[in-house]
């Protein structure tokens, strides 16, 4: 760690910054502690970056997508702040050796470290690829050795600072070495060019080399685009994955989704001490963990400097981690940060006023105890969609769809969408379920299964510009006689018996999502507000634009259009007319504002997930809060999964769950916790949750499905 001088900053947003990692192409890199004593690495973007209205328009894009990320693979995105007079990012801080030092210092790293190495970043750029992003600087330099397996960092905003970088002075984007063909000929690149820089990666890390030889990047471009690569000494089944990383054409490589499901998964074995994936001359390259009292100590005492001024205390997005979200952590990093709970002194707060907290209610009263009915495999590995009509549980993943009996878990039938298209990784998959049909979207098509047996009905490729290719993915919702999908800029209405398009609405300039059916209207995202439009024609009817936005989902029940704008308000518009009926505050305290999730309706009530990771059920007619929950300071938990509320044969319940795999269900009316489940130790985190009469339904990064009943 290096000591701060009088032109680094004293505090980046709620972070207070205690030494320096290191500096950069893109800019200056701090050791932070934040408000609840988590560490993170605190990545400061140089000034004439910061100048550039570009560059910040696609930081702040591509941030917000780097925040969906979820892998144990990568330093997950803690918040950042793309409007800050010097934009910023703070991500998780890995107590690690990069890979190039590693293997310049204790050579090349045996084979069972590389196959963990491999299985692991494949299964990190399978995430980085579900999120819509392109990494595309897979070096050495941002691999991350820790004791608990490898890091890939800097993930999520390489595509805005390359893009700076080429219009800045036309150079070549990426590490010379390491970069794809396509990326050499200055062509499109997407996941793909990820894959054949990761097969270079491992064949670096097993042959202590890279594959095309040591040379001035000039010559080394020639031998990426023209050679066939030396992957002499390298032997075993590794030298066929690499071998298909590095095929010259983009089409001929795996997947990192296929990759990481041929590799793995191959974690450390469990409790075993930290390096032990590790050789021990690299373990030994693993730095002390930081001597944090004494760190903080020496940066608090610094005196003020023209350089100490912070930066950017608002943090206007927050990652799905979260600042808070230390339960979703594992390994050494998680450790570390308990040890500092105790370690740490009390943190000063910023001297900004926060807004004045909710009401929470009254302590609920634990009623009951959840339990495992049955658990069965879904998708291959990760859950990112569940939905069940009570019969049948309908879970989607790795562009595969699986139907269980919501009653037994016995599998009734499973599809794997083909290869193709254009967007999300096939590990993302997003469904609709309305009169015997299943839709799907994934692998850039919008797809129409029978509910039943699971046949194909049809299947539509979705083409985008080129500029969308790699950046967004479908997503899906249908009715009686009606479908939609967007994809890229544009909303879909398709023919539900023959994919037919029959018609097509483009948002202005921005990404369409989150469809909702509101009788004769659909609602759409635009990404910054909403547009309303007749079904039948797609002709626009109103369109709502609330200031200083960066994200809207939308939620539709009563009338009533409920947008949940990112780290903001809950807005309830009238849904005829777009007229405003309410604006309510999410949560309070040093993170206020909403997550980017679907509100979700039930009776009388709207509820969203804040970034205090807390549910906050608000009355539909009027938005005052009804209840905060679940309360962290009375041991009531974390709500850091997506809410699901539904009606069932008790009355209004709504579910949620955390990264150590609880299952909480709280009463709608009155906020009281009906029941929780709290699983063994070292269970997966859940993702998402469905439910149907009494039974809430969870999915998670390994692909199993569990049913949960109250006892």
């Amino acid at each position: 760690m290096l000591r701060l001088g009088t032109d680094d900053p004293g505090q980046v947003g709620p972070f207070r910054i205690l030494a320096g990692l290191g500096v950069g192409g893109m800019g200056r890199v701090y050791l932070g502690v934040g408000p609840y004593r988590e560490l993170a690495a605190v990545k400061v973007v140089h000034r004439r970056f910061a100048s550039d209205p570009a560059f910040r328009d696609r930081f702040r894009r591509e941030v917000a997508l780097s925040m969906r990320v979820r892998s144990r693979g990568t330093a997950a995105v803690l918040a950042a702040d793309p409007d800050a007079p010097v934009p910023w990012l703070a991500t998780e801080y890995v107590h690690g050796v990069a890979l190039d030092r590693a293997v310049a210092e204790a050579g090349p790293l045996p084979p069972p470290s590389v196959h963990v190495l491999a299985a692991e970043l494949a299964a990190a750029l399978a995430a980085v690829h579900a999120a819509g992003l392109v990494h595309r600087d897979v070096t050495p330099a941002n691999v991350l050795l820790a004791g608990d397996g490898p890091r890939l960092i800097d993930m999520g905003i390489s595509r805005a600072t390359d893009t700076a970088q080429l219009s800045a002075a036309g150079a070549l984007v990426g590490t010379p070495a390491f970069i794809s063909p396509e990326q050499a000929d200055g062509a499109e690149t997407g996941p793909a060019s990820d894959v054949f820089s990761l097969g270079a990666v491992l064949a670096f890390a097993a042959l202590g080399r890279g594959p095309f030889g040591d040379a001035n990047p000039f010559v080394q471009l020639r031998r990426i685009v023209d050679e066939e690569p030396d992957l002499t000494g390298l032997a075993g089944p590794l030298r066929g994955v690499v071998e298909a990383c590095l095929a010259k054409d983009p089409d001929a490589r795996p997947t990192a989704a296929a990759l990481a499901a041929s590799l793995g998964p191959v974690p450390p074995p469990p409790g075993a001490p930290a390096g032990t994936w590790l050789p021990p001359a690299v373990a030994a390259l693993l730095p002390p963990p930081p001597d944090v009292p004494t760190v903080v100590a020496g940066g608090w005492s610094r005196s003020p400097a023209r350089g100490s001024r912070p930066v950017g205390r608002r943090a206007l997005l927050v990652g799905t981690a979260g600042v808070l979200g230390l339960a979703a952590l594992t390994g050494a990093t998680a450790l570390l940060r308990s040890a500092l709970v105790q370690a740490l002194p009390p943190v000063p707060r910023p001297t900004t006023a926060a807004p004045p907290a909710p009401t929470t209610a009254a302590a609920p009263t634990r009623t009951g105890t959840g339990a495992v009915a049955w658990t069965a495999q879904g998708p291959p590995s990760s859950t990112s969609a569940l939905l069940t009509d009570g019969r049948t549980v309908y879970a989607g993943g790795d562009g595969t769809v699986v139907a269980l009996d919501a009653a037994s878990g016995r599998r009734r039938w499973a599809y794997t969408a083909p290869p193709g298209g254009v967007g999300f990784d096939p590990s993302r998959v997003r469904l609709a379920v309305a009169d015997g049909t299943v839709y799907v979207a994934t692998n850039g098509a919008a797809i129409a299964l029978d509910a039943a047996s699971g046949r194909e009905r049809w299947r539509r490729v979705s083409r985008l510009t080129e500029g969308y290719q790699s950046l967004v993915g479908l997503e899906v919702m249908a009715g009686p006689g009606v479908a939609y999908f967007t994809h890229g800029p544009t909303l879909y209405s398709l023919d539900p018996a023959t994919g037919d398009t029959r018609w097509s609405h483009d948002v202005d300039g921005n990404f369409a999502s989150s469809p909702e059916i509101d009788g004769d209207r659909v609602l759409v995202s635009n990404g910054s507000g909403v547009d309303a439009l007749r079904a039948d024609t797609g002709e626009l009817v109103w369109r709502h634009e609330p200031e200083g936005v960066n994200a809207t989902e939308l939620g539709v029940a009563h009338g009533i259009a409920f947008l949940t704008v990112n780290v903001g308000d809950v807005v309830a518009l009238d849904a005829p007319t777009g007229a405003v009926r309410w604006r309510a505050r999410v949560g309070g305290g040093e993170f206020p504002g909403a997550e980017p999730d679907r509100p979700v309706v039930v009776d009388d009530a709207v509820i969203v997930r804040g970034r205090d990771e807390q549910l906050h059920a608000y009355e539909i007619t009027d938005g005052r809060l009804r209840w905060s929950l679940p309360d962290r300071t009375k041991g009531g938990g974390t709500a850091t999964v997506p809410p699901f509320a539904v009606r069932d044969s008790t009355g209004g319940l709504v579910y949620t769950g955390d990264g150590l795999g609880r299952v909480y269900a709280f009463e709608v009316a009155t906020g009281t916790r009906r029941w929780v489940y709290d699983p063994p130790p070292g269970a997966g985190s859940v993702e998402v949750i469905t439910a149907a009469d009494r039974v809430a339904f969870t999915g998670g990064f390994d692909g199993r499905i569990s049913a949960i009943r109250p006892e």
